[in-house]
């Protein structure tokens, strides 16, 4: 549960690195395209952390389970919120879809970390006086 405090670090991490790559070849860097982009990221990232939550103290085939399923709902979060900006016809430039997916990736990339160290942690199998 560490990494929770990871996402927002990386998360503005990637957006002053993008906005300074931006601003050097002279492109604008639309606001609100990065802010949406980077709460739906960030959003999704906790959506994903409550699979893990529900079977914490379990042993590490169901906190396996419970990774995929978490990295299942980051996908389909921020593909759900890509699809409303596109369908719904905001009024935000193209670059959001590329800013989405800076975010995306490595918001994944902090989740997975965080997700194989809690399957590492997790006991190998029940105790016997569980069963």
């Amino acid at each position: 549960m560490r990494t929770v405090t990871l996402i927002p670090l990386a998360i503005l991490l990637v957006a002053a690195i993008g906005s300074a790559l931006c601003k050097s070849v002279g492109w604008n860097v639309s606001v609100p395209a990065v802010g949406i982009a980077a709460g739906a990221c960030l959003v999704a990232s906790l959506f994903a952390y409550i699979p893990l939550f529900l079977v914490r103290g379990s042993p590490q085939p169901a906190q396996a389970q419970a990774a995929l399923l978490g990295t299942l709902l980051h996908m389909f979060f921020a593909a759900a919120v890509a699809a409303a900006v596109i369908l719904l016809k905001l009024n935000l430039p193209g670059s959001f879809v590329y800013w989405l997916f800076a975010f995306y990736w490595t918001t994944l990339i902090v989740l997975v970390a965080g997700f194989i160290r809690t399957i590492r942690l997790a006991p190998t199998t029940v105790p016997a006086n569980k069963q």
